[in-house]
C-alpha cells in the first residue's frame, strides 16, 4: 500500500501527468492506493473511491461517477453577466440550484427536460457555456452555501 498526501502540489503540467501514470501503473499491478488530494480533477481520473471531507468531517463518499451523478447530475452551465435575482427565480422555478463561480455562477441542470437552458440564454449573458458536470462541481455544491 502506498499513501500519497498531495503529491503533485507545486508539479507543473507535464510532471503531473507523468505522476498520474506512475499511480495508475500501480493501480493496475495491484497496489493499493492512498491519496489525498485538493485537486478534483486529480480524484476524477485517479481514484476508484472517495470521501470528500469538510472540516475533518466526511460529507459524501463515493465513485466519482456516482458522487457527480446524485449531486449534481449530467450537466451544469457556467453563466456570467446576469442579474443573480433573475437567476435566482429561475432555477428556483427549474427545482435545482446555482451558486457563485468566478466572475459568474455555475448553474446545475435539471435531469429532466427543462427549458432552462433557453431561459438562461434570454438573459442574454456576457458568458454562456454548457458542460458535463464533474466533481469540483460536487465539491462547490456540496462544501459552499447551497443557493436556491
Amino acid at each position: 500500500m502506498v499513501f500519497l498526501d498531495e503529491p503533485t502540489t507545486g508539479l507543473d503540467p507535464d510532471a503531473r501527468q507523468e505522476f498520474w501514470k506512475l499511480v495508475s501503473s500501480l493501480k493496475q499491478q495491484g497496489c493499493s492506493v492512498l491519496l489525498t488530494t485538493h485537486y478534483m480533477d486529480e480524484a476524477q481520473r485517479l481514484c476508484d473511491r472517495l470521501l470528500l471531507l469538510l472540516q475533518g468531517q466526511v460529507i459524501d463518499q463515493g465513485t466519482p461517477e456516482e458522487l457527480i451523478e446524485r449531486t449534481v447530475g449530467d450537466e451544469v452551465v457556467e453563466i456570467a453577466g446576469i442579474d443573480e435575482l433573475q437567476l435566482q427565480g429561475l432555477t428556483r422555478q427549474a427545482d435545482t440550484w446555482y451558486r457563485p463561480f468566478g466572475d459568474g455562477y455555475v448553474v446545475a441542470l435539471p435531469t429532466q427536460r427543462s427549458l432552462l437552458w433557453e431561459q438562461l440564454g434570454s438573459l442574454q449573458p456576457q458568458r454562456l457555456t454548457r458542460r458535463r458536470a464533474n466533481l469540483e462541481d460536487v465539491f462547490l455544491h456540496l462544501t459552499g452555501k447551497v443557493l436556491q
